[in-house]
């Protein structure tokens, strides 16, 4: 039996024919592939001491059997058992933290798995299609269960889910077809689509008054649904999750808060809909291709219609919407005759929402009065070069603009308090200009990496040009608290040079912390200054007085190997105002400049 071994890390196992396997006392990690493909070997052994399995260590063991986890162990790494089609059991410790992406994805023969209460994480797809998995017990510590974590597990009839959970991401039981019943508890927040999807005998589920989303299909092909006495199918916090009569004419019940996503789509029989005033939110495609809809009443209840609500509505000709609303998705009315029959460059709905612009203007202007730019209004509009939002804009939603890449600017007023996913997503490397006064909710994705943001509000200016999108990263999510109260706590808690210099040279007079930070990192300033070719900033480091003789020569020097000559004119006369010239300079400004 042969173990490489590097830094107490089990590289590679090589005993070819070997049915059985003790790892030695001194291996704290089971390397990556370090067992792959052992085709023979049916147990094995793992110390006290070991840590964590990496990823694809036992992949594809065909004969695996038996396998004893020891309590040291912390991790276990993606698809790390994946394809071990013979191992029976596996029972796990106190220590267990993480398992990864479809650990044990394929493991045929799987009839249970212990896991230990105090579990953080189980991985996407960790056991899917472990079509012999009879019943699992999710531990106290798992707030997410991630998608497709039990798909497939034919044999899956009993699950323990705790309190604690918050979200059961989307298609997570799908095809689990013995399982009967299932107890969400209280505190459950989300059921993803498809979730449930082809449970077949799943009769009996709790979903309580948390449940505030449930996404489309989570329920189809259920006894819970196709069993259901009622035309609707109801759960949660006042969720209309599928519709399943047949009338012309419906009647949503009095306490349906929220119509869910596909309750209605392609229910080709219905000519009108009438809404109960509980309802404050529309699901994305929830009345998709309701072909002889010909109008619409939304109760002033409503709040958020999702995207492709009302898409594929062909007789749709005519929509009142609600005084609360404030949030409408991208496409909603998509091949409807209310926006295909639109003659204007714009669908403006109620004077203050802009559905979609339909014109070529390179730059589009939008009317004062508008409130809402609603989700995907220009998006792939890659004409426009231009756009200028009027103070009346309160919200631009998600894709608002995503895809215009031949835009070259924004400015965005202070009136704007929401600026959705990825509306400008896909833009190129544009610049804009927001006005910060106060907080903005500012979505994931909203402006990309390279896009050059000048935050504006009453104590100052500030550019950099973005690393990441303006909220998956903590330093870029700090930018728009800065902009919107200049906290110098804030300033300090940023690790990116690349944001900091630009702030602390535009707020140099404003605070000695500023100052000092410059002061450490002259070089670093001056040179993100001439390679950003800003005049703005530049001024404000001359004006601050901060730059000695030696400083300035450096830049001039600096100036000329990146040839911008502008900035190097200006280091030249500050340099000759303060100190004087010496003959090669005026040489060099003479025959260079």
């Amino acid at each position: 039996m042969a173990f490489e071994i590097e830094n107490k890390v089990l590289v590679k196992y090589e005993d070819e024919g070997a049915e059985s396997a003790v790892v030695p006392e001194d291996v704290e990690i089971i390397g990556e592939y370090a067992f792959t493909g052992a085709e023979n070997l049916v147990s094995v052994v793992l110390p006290e001491g070991l840590v964590k399995i990496e990823q694809y260590a036992f992949w594809n063991c065909p004969q695996l059997k038996n396998i004893s986890f020891p309590k040291s162990l912390e991790a276990v790494a993606r698809f790390a058992f994946w394809g071990c089609g013979a191992l029976e059991r596996v029972k796990f410790y106190d220590n267990l933290k993480t398992l990864g992406n479809a650990v044990f994805r394929e493991c045929d023969m799987l009839v249970s798995a212990e896991l230990p209460e105090n579990m953080e994480d189980i991985g996407s797809s960790a056991f899917s299609n472990c079509t012999s998995l009879e019943s699992i017990v999710i531990p106290k510590g798992i707030k997410i269960l991630r998608q497709r974590a039990f798909y497939g597990c034919l044999e899956l009839k009993s699950v323990s889910l705790p309190e604690g959970l918050e979200e059961i991401d989307e298609y997570c039981f799908e095809a689990c077809r013995v399982l009967d019943n299932v107890s969400l508890p209280e505190g459950t927040v989300s059921v993803g689509r498809h979730a449930f999807d082809t449970c077949r005998t799943l009769k009996s589920i709790a979903i309580p008054q948390s449940v505030k989303n449930i996404g489309s299909s989570a329920f189809i092909n259920t006894a819970f649904v196709n069993e259901c006495k009622s035309d609707f199918v109801v759960g949660g916090d006042g969720i209309l999750i599928q519709y399943i009569g047949s009338e012309s004419i419906v009647n949503v019940p009095d306490g349906v808060k929220t119509v869910g996503e596909r309750a209605f789509s392609y229910k080709k029989e219905i000519s009108e809909i009438n809404l109960p005033d509980t309802v404050q939110k529309i699901g994305e495609y929830a009345f998709e291709s309701c072909e002889l809809l010909k109008s619409m009443v939304l109760p002033d209840s409503v709040t958020e219609i999702g995207a492709h609500a009302f898409a594929g509505c062909k007789s749709l000709e005519n929509i009142k919407l609600s005084k609360g609303l404030t949030d409408i998705g991208e496409d909603v009315f998509f091949d409807t005759p209310l926006l295909d029959g639109c003659d204007s460059d714009m669908l403006v709905l109620d004077g203050r929402f802009l559905i979609k612009y339909k014109g070529s203007e390179s730059t589009p202007l939008i009317p004062d009065g508008i409130e809402y730019i609603g989700g995907g209004a220009f998006m792939r509009c890659d004409f426009i070069k231009k756009i200028n939002i009027p103070q009346s804009v309160v919200s631009i939603g998600i894709s608002a603009f995503e895809w215009c890449d031949g835009l070259e600017s924004v400015y965005i007023p202070d009136s704007v308090k929401y600026i959705g996913a990825n509306a400008f997503a896909h833009c190129g490397n544009f610049k804009t200009k927001i006005r910060f006064n106060g907080e903005k909710n500012i979505g994931p994705a909203a402006f990309y990496r390279n896009t050059q943001v000048e935050f504006v509000s009453d104590k100052g200016s500030f550019a950099v040009k973005l690393k990441n999108d303006l909220v998956s990263d903590k330093d870029t999510a700090l930018l728009c608290k800065f902009a919107a109260g200049n906290d110098i706590s804030v300033f300090e808690d940023m690790t990116q040079q690349a944001y900091k210099l630009p702030i602390a040279i535009a707020f140099i007079e404003k605070n000695d912390i500023y100052r000092a930070y410059i002061s450490q990192n002259k070089n670093a300033a001056l040179s993100y200054v001439i390679k950003n070719n800003d005049m703005g900033l530049l001024n404000a480091l001359l004006e601050s007085g901060i730059l000695s003789e030696g400083d300035t020569a450096a830049a001039v020097d600096m100036a000329i190997e990146n040839q911008k000559t502008e900035i190097q004119t200006a280091l030249l006369r500050y340099k000759h105002q303060n100190w004087g010239d010496s003959a090669a300079e005026r040489i060099d400004k003479k025959f260079s400049l």
